[in-house]
């Protein structure tokens, strides 16, 4: 039995590192992912040619079994937005897609974790991968636990920001629009404690840099 299972970790381990590895796939680089969109930084925007799946807003769920889509137990939750879950034996690490939550280090990013934590620690969740963030050697997915998209509803009840720059789909804008209309979440702090947290990373990256001039310090999320 122990031979058997082993076995099928290698075997796991082998599919997700090709996942990672993907030719057709990149990984929050701005270049032209798999479902043919890329962003373009002088604009702001996000353009698809073809895409090849549905809006996540549409309320379709994906099915067990269907190409991309994994499910698994999360066991823990390190952040508003990253998360790790047992699938077939392997503890793998997850990135939630077209959402940036705050830093733990940020206001409401404790707030913020904890609301992930409350959803998902130890739930079983669907989640569809999307894109591969390599450098973190993180698979980047939409999860739906039942009928419940979770990534919007992090969006909805003011526990994220949309990410315009390495989202999938445009639907979850109007979604941040209508939570900060409501004030809910991270909308009720006051404007100057409602910092993005792509600039607060970039902002801690710089005064890094400044400091110690030679070592390289990630400016991606944490």
């Amino acid at each position: 039995m122990s031979v058997c299972r082993s076995s099928a970790v290698a075997l796991l381990s082998l599919f997700i590192t090709a996942f990672l590895l993907s030719a057709d796939v990149f990984a929050h680089s701005g270049r032209v992912d798999k479902n043919e969109c890329h962003f373009d930084k002088s604009t702001g925007e996000r353009h698809c040619h073809g895409g090849k799946r549905q809006s996540v807003c549409s309320g379709k769920v994906p099915v067990p079994g269907d190409e991309d889509v994994l499910v698994g137990r999360v066991v823990s939750v390190t952040d508003g937005d990253t998360f790790k879950a047992k699938i077939q034996g392997a503890v793998l690490s997850f990135r939630m897609s077209d959402i940036d939550a705050p830093e733990k280090k940020q206001p409401y990013g404790q707030e913020s974790r904890a609301m992930l934590k409350a959803a998902l620690d130890g739930k079983e969740v669907v989640m569809l991968h999307v894109d591969n963030d390599t450098t973190y050697g993180r698979l980047v997915v939409q999860v739906w636990i039942g009928n419940l998209h979770v990534n919007r509803e992090l969006v909805a009840q003011g526990g994220a920001w949309f990410n315009a720059e390495y989202a999938h789909d445009n639907c979850l804008f109007e979604i941040e629009n209508e939570a900060r209309d409501a004030k809910r979440g991270l909308w009720k702090l006051p404007p100057e404690k409602r910092v993005e947290p792509w600039v607060w990373r970039k902002a801690r990256h710089d005064s890094a840099v400044e400091q110690h001039p030679v070592k390289k310090v990630p400016a991606r999320d944490e």
